[in-house]
């Protein structure tokens, strides 16, 4: 499996299924701030029509200044 270097700290892949989806996504939500620094997390659980399919996505991501989602 990969692995990745942070700093001074070594961390492994995780298999798909290690995580249930809500587990994942609390744990996504939870470190938004590292992983998304310009954006401000929102739970956005509607469904979202598209020419190529209609999805639910757990989040939205809102630009700090307001300037996109």
């Amino acid at each position: 499996m990969a692995k990745i270097l942070l700093g001074e700290e070594w961390f492994d892949e995780l298999a798909s299924t290690s995580l249930y989806e809500s587990e994942f996504e609390a744990l996504l939500f939870q470190e938004s701030a590292h992983i998304f620094p310009e954006y401000f997390p929102v739970p956005f659980k509607t469904i979202v029509l598209s020419e190529e399919g209609d999805a639910k996505p757990d989040f939205a991501l809102i630009h700090k200044d307001y300037r996109s989602w």
